[in-house]
């Protein structure tokens, strides 16, 4: 999440391949990129994808693969319900650092999770499955603001876009 590469020296060679990779993803232009995924049924891997940017170079791409993810493997699209948590949660995370968060995280990751083999029976198993998740990970490097007026651009910039991707996705899929 954000849009900047979280290695500090410009002169290393993993800093330009870093920062080629935002410059060739959704990074640069909408403050996040999908890594990687894995989508299995029934415990079978039918696609796995880490750090594959060719299938997520666009806004198009890693919303094809957000409304794989919210699909069983028998088409069963998630309910609308837990989309709607998957928004709030994000929303949250997006408030509390528009309010409070008086720091630019660099490094960091939105971890998603989609028990897509239990949709079926999604209300049976929520409460111990979880069905759909979204958690802050890998906070490698995080710098004090001192100016409370500051906040982090890069990564609020990653929140909306991703937020206006899946209310997107909820309006051409659950409110027709």
């Amino acid at each position: 999440m954000g849009t900047n590469c979280v290695l500090r020296s410009r002169k290393s060679k993993k800093y330009h391949h870093f920062q080629n990779i935002d410059l060739n993803t959704t990074t640069v232009d909408y403050g996040f990129r999908l890594n990687g995924y894995c989508i299995q049924d029934n415990e079978e891997v039918i696609e796995h994808v880490n750090e594959n940017y060719d299938k997520t170079r666009t806004y198009e791409q890693v919303k094809e693969i957000f409304i794989k993810l919210l699909r069983s493997q028998f088409g069963t699209a998630i309910g609308a319900k837990y989309l709607k948590q998957l928004v709030y949660d994000i929303e949250e995370l997006q408030l509390f650092l528009q309010e409070k968060g008086r720091a630019k995280i660099l490094g960091s990751s939105l971890f998603f999770t989609f028990a897509r083999d239990y949709y079926e029976q999604a209300e049976i198993f929520d409460n111990k499955l979880h069905i759909v998740r979204v958690k802050l990970i890998d906070l490698c490097h995080v710098e004090h603001l001192e100016d409370l007026d500051d906040k982090d651009d890069g990564f609020l910039k990653g929140t909306f876009e991703l937020l206006r991707l899946l209310n997107e996705i909820q309006c051409e899929f659950y409110l027709n």
